[in-house]
């Protein structure tokens, strides 16, 4: 998880980092599919992209593993 974060943060300077970050995201939600985590860092990841219609559906999959 720690490098996917790194690869979101510096995604605004080469947005290639964004999408190696999602990457590494869609292979946590493999090894922990109750986790609401990835998700959710993934719809944020598409909003920094400005990829808003793509961010929609992690959302809902974060709000729906995890309500709070």
């Amino acid at each position: 998880m720690a490098r996917a974060k790194i690869y979101a943060t510096i995604g605004s300077y080469d947005e290639d980092y964004y999408r190696k970050a999602i990457e590494d995201y869609e292979a946590l939600q493999e090894l922990r599919p109750d986790d609401f985590e990835p998700y959710l860092r993934i719809s944020e990841i598409y909003l920094m992209m400005e990829k808003n219609e793509d961010a929609i559906w992690p959302l809902n999959k974060a709000i729906a593993k995890d309500p709070k």
